[in-house]
């Protein structure tokens, strides 16, 4: 079995149809369909559904088991790869949340870089979902998430427990200390942090009557410069929303039990060639979030 038809096969995967993969390959369908075909005979399994007038492809069950292992020899020949070409670098993919990144990322990278020129950092922008699909796809070594979604090939480790403020405008009549039942429901700019945090916020404000709802921290201000309107921060992205608008303010308020939560995530099988750099970033990381009092 060639490496070639692991990455056809992975390419079909994620672009979801032979024609689509056969573009990001720069090949042919007919040369895709053949390097699968190849697969299936040796292993005398079959890979795909296949049936007529099917836009995109599905795996069969062996399939998904072939994917978990096509995988992990994708990420065995990408270190190759990066040894033969540069043996002194080390590479680091990171994938966090807006939170992540706006708490402590933005700030630790740049020095870290500084410091440690033998390690090559890649760092993406993601959802907590998004995160662990490509955590478990080894197409990034480390994950800062808000949501877990708890697997036996992760090791979990909390970063930070972060209280909740208010934050509105100016011409909003709330105060610090006020309750947050006090608050009106339909003046919300709402953002769902977890699930626990959902069920808590339902109890309070039953009935999605929220005026808008946000997929990021920083999107609130936006919707925030309406008189009125509210909605709850971790206070470092807080503080960042004041900057980026002079009408933000920040009130502390009671009846918020719930806090904010951010985990480390990374997979127990991390690439063997990733390894000495996970540990010199992780170490120096918690290192940085202890010094810095988040």
């Amino acid at each position: 079995m060639d490496f070639e038809s692991i990455r056809a096969f992975l390419a079909v995967v994620d672009t979801g149809s032979i024609s689509a993969a056969a573009n990001v390959l720069f090949t042919s369908q007919s040369s895709v369909s053949r390097k699968i075909a190849s697969i299936e005979r040796e292993l005398g399994i079959t890979l795909l559904n296949r049936s007529k007038g099917q836009s995109s492809i599905t795996l069969t069950a062996a399939g998904e088991a072939f994917m978990y292992n096509a995988r992990q020899m994708d990420v065995v020949y990408k270190d190759m790869e990066s040894l033969s070409h540069n043996p002194v670098r080390q590479f680091l993919s990171i994938g966090a949340n807006e939170m992540s990144q706006v708490l402590f990322l933005n700030a630790f990278c740049p020095s870290f870089i500084d410091r440690h020129p033998e390690i090559c950092l890649s760092i993406h922008s993601y959802h907590s979902s998004t995160i662990h699909q490509r955590l478990r796809s080894h197409l990034i070594d480390i994950g800062y998430v808000s949501v877990l979604q708890e697997k036996e090939n992760e090791k979990t480790t909390l970063m930070l427990n972060l209280p909740l403020v208010l934050v509105t405008n100016r011409e909003s009549p709330y105060y610090a200390g006020m309750n947050i039942t006090e608050l009106p429901a339909d003046k919300e700019v709402y953002l769902r942090y977890s699930a626990q945090y959902e069920y808590w916020h339902n109890h309070i404000f039953p009935g999605k009557q929220y005026a808008v709802r946000v997929s990021r921290e920083l999107m609130m201000v936006s919707y925030l410069q309406k008189e009125k309107r509210w909605g709850l921060a971790t206070r470092a992205s807080a503080n960042v929303m004041s900057k980026m608008s002079d009408n933000i303010v920040i009130y502390p308020v009671e009846g918020i039990p719930n806090t904010v939560k951010i985990y480390e995530v990374i997979q127990n099988d991390i690439r063997p060639g990733r390894l000495q750099a996970s540990e010199i970033f992780r170490k120096e990381l918690d290192e940085y979030i202890k010094n810095a009092g988040l």
